[in-house]
C-alpha cells in the first residue's frame, strides 16, 4: 500500500543579496539534520538544487506521526561563519524546534549577505509489509498496561507491583502515566488528582478510553500492594485464596493529560427508572471489561467482580457519554427478548458502524463454554446474532483493533478441548467481524494476554502482554505472571 505523504517538492526560492560583489564567498547551508520529537533517529538533509535541502535519499520512516513531526528538530550546517535564523530565532548547535509537516524556510547571514534557503522533509511513500517491533520497553514488576492515542499522543497506564516484604507478603503498587509522539520514548507525566487528596490514578485492569477532548481511566483495582500514598490493598481471603474486594467505584477523567478529576464521588448508575443506591455502586467497578467509544459514548462490557469469596464474571453492559452518569442495559434481540451476551473474556470493537461481540464464555473459562456467535448492534441495547465465527480457535483475553473498516484480533489465548491453554501467537483480521484469516508474523512475535493496541490512522501499535496462560475458571490476576515490553507495529490492509 503505497503512502502519498510528500509535503512538498523541491522547490526554489529566491534569494535577496544585500552586496553586488559576485565574487563574495558563498552563502548558505550545506547540510543538515532533522530528527522527529521524542526520537533517537535523524535523517540526513542534503542540498537539492539551489538554496534547497531536502532528505530524498533518508526518507522519515512511515510510520512517524505528524505530531512527532510538527516538533522536530532542526540542525544545519551552514557555510563558513554564516548564522542561519528560523522565524527569527538562531539555529544554535543544539538545534531549533520546526514544523516539518510544511516547507521549513530559514534565512542564512553574513556580514551584508542574506539568503533564504527552504527545506523539505519527505517521509517514505512505502509502508513496511507486515509486523515489525519497534523497540521494548521495561517491563520488570509490570503487572497490567493499557494504551490509548488521545490528542496527538500516545498514551500508557502502567501499573508495577514490587515485593518489599516477602515474609510479611507486602508490596508497593505504583500507577504510572507516561505519554509519547512517537510512540516508542515515553515520558512519565506527573499527574494530579485534583479532588482528592492522596490517590492514584486507577488500578489493576483499569482501562484509558478517548471520548471528544476527555481521556478517562476506568475501572480498576488495587489487590496486591500498598500504594505510594500508604494506602491498603483491597483484598479478601475467600474460597479461592486471596482476590480483589475493592469498595468504591472507580473513575477518572482529564482534559489536559495531566489533571485528573476523580468522578468517584459523582458517579451514578441508573437501571430502568431507578438509579441504584451509592452503597452498591463498586459492583460495577468491573476490571479487566471491555471499554470502546461508540457514537459519542463510553460502553462498558463484563469484567470482574469479587463477590462470595472469589472473582467471578461480571454481566454488565453500561452506557455514557460523560464517564459519571451511567445507564445499565438490559441486552435484548430485534423482538424485545431478553439475550444473553458472554460476558465472560469477549472482545468489543466498533466495525462499519456498529458495535461488535465476539468470543467470550457463558458462565467460566472452558472451551466447552465458549462462544462461537458473532453479535452486533447499533447502540448496545438491541442485538442481533448474525452468524458463526470463523478462522478461528477459541480465544480468550485477545484484543481486537479496528480502523472501522478492517479489524486485528491479537494475542489472548488458545483454550483446547482438553483442558489445555496455549498462547495465540498469531495475528487475524476481518472486514466484517465474522469471517477472520490468518495475517503473516514473523517467527519472533510472542503472543500476550490481554495485549495493549492502539491504532493511529491505519497504523496498529501493540505494547506487551501478559506473557504466561491464565489459570482456574474465572481467570483473574494472581499476580505472579510475567509480562512483556516489546512494542510492535503494523498496517491496517
Amino acid at each position: 500500500m503505497k503512502f502519498f505523504w510528500m509535503w512538498a517538492a523541491a522547490v526554489v526560492l529566491g534569494f535577496t543579496a544585500c552586496s553586488d560583489d559576485d565574487d563574495e564567498a558563498a552563502v548558505g547551508i550545506t547540510a543538515g539534520t532533522i530528527t522527529p520529537a521524542g526520537s533517537s533517529i535523524t535523517y540526513q538533509l542534503k542540498a537539492a538544487g539551489n538554496n534547497v535541502l531536502d532528505n530524498k535519499d533518508d526518507s522519515v520512516a512511515w510510520d512517524v506521526t505528524d505530531a512527532a513531526l510538527k516538533e522536530a528538530v532542526l540542525k544545519v550546517t551552514p557555510t563558513l561563519d554564516a548564522t542561519v535564523f528560523y522565524n527569527g530565532d538562531e539555529v544554535t548547535e543544539e538545534g531549533i524546534v520546526v514544523d516539518a509537516t510544511v516547507p521549513i524556510t530559514v534565512t542564512a547571514m553574513k556580514d551584508k549577505k542574506t539568503v533564504i534557503c527552504t527545506i523539505n522533509v519527505f517521509r517514505a511513500q512505502e509502508a513496511v509489509e507486515g509486523l515489525t517491533k519497534k523497540a521494548t520497553l521495561v517491563s520488570n514488576k509490570v503487572v497490567w498496561r493499557d494504551a490509548a492515542y488521545w490528542k496527538n499522543k500516545f498514551w500508557l497506564f502502567t501499573v508495577t507491583n514490587e515485593i518489599t516484604d516477602p515474609e510479611a507478603g507486602t508490596a508497593l503498587e505504583k500507577y504510572v502515566l507516561s505519554s509519547s509522539l512517537d510512540g516508542i520514548n515515553f515520558t512519565t507525566v506527573d499527574y494530579k488528582i485534583t479532588n482528592v487528596e492522596d490517590e492514584v490514578l486507577g488500578g489493576e485492569g483499569a482501562r484509558l478510553i478517548p471520548l471528544g477532548d476527555k481521556l478517562y481511566v476506568l475501572n480498576g483495582w488495587r489487590s496486591l500492594g500498598t500504594d505510594i500514598y500508604g494506602n491498603e490493598p483491597e483484598f479478601m481471603v475467600g474460597y479461592l485464596g486471596r482476590v480483589a474486594a475493592p469498595s468504591t467505584w472507580c473513575g477518572f477523567v482529564t482534559s489536559d493529560g495531566e489533571n485528573f478529576e476523580s468522578l468517584a464521588e459523582k458517579v451514578s448508575i441508573v437501571q430502568g427508572e431507578m438509579e441504584l443506591p451509592a452503597s452498591i455502586l463498586y459492583l460495577y467497578n468491573n476490571a479487566y471489561g471491555q471499554t470502546v467509544a461508540f457514537k459519542g459514548n463510553i460502553y462498558q462490557f463484563g469484567g470482574f467482580l469479587s463477590s462470595f469469596g472469589m472473582v467471578q464474571v461480571a454481566r454488565n453492559v453500561m452506557r455514557s457519554a460523560d464517564g459519571t452518569n451511567w445507564m445499565l442495559l438490559s441486552p435484548k434481540d430485534a423482538e424485545g427478548a431478553s439475550i444473553g451476551l458472554p460476558h465472560l473474556g469477549s472482545e468489543v470493537f466498533v466495525l462499519n458502524d456498529k458495535l461488535f461481540l465476539i468470543n467470550g464464555f457463558t458462565n467460566f473459562v472452558a472451551a466447552s463454554q465458549a462462544n462461537r456467535t458473532v453479535f452486533c448492534s447499533s447502540d448496545g441495547e438491541t442485538w442481533e446474532a448474525v452468524d458463526e465465527i470463523k478462522g478461528i480457535d477459541c480465544i480468550y483475553q485477545g484484543r481486537v483493533v479496528s480502523d472501522g473498516k478492517i479489524a486485528y484480533l491479537i494475542g489472548g489465548e488458545i483454550l483446547g478441548e482438553d483442558g489445555t491453554r496455549t498462547l495465540n501467537d498469531k495475528i487475524y483480521k476481518s472486514t466484517d467481524g465474522i469471517k477472520w484469516t490468518e495475517v503473516e508474523t514473523p517467527s519472533s512475535f510472542v503472543g500476550t494476554r490481554f495485549p495493549s493496541a492502539v491504532t493511529v490512522g491505519s497504523i496498529v501499535w501493540l505494547y506487551g502482554g501478559t506473557t504466561s496462560v491464565s489459570e482456574g475458571s474465572y481467570a483473574d490476576y494472581k499476580g505472579s505472571e510475567t509480562y512483556s515490553g516489546d512494542v510492535w507495529n503494523t498496517l491496517l490492509k
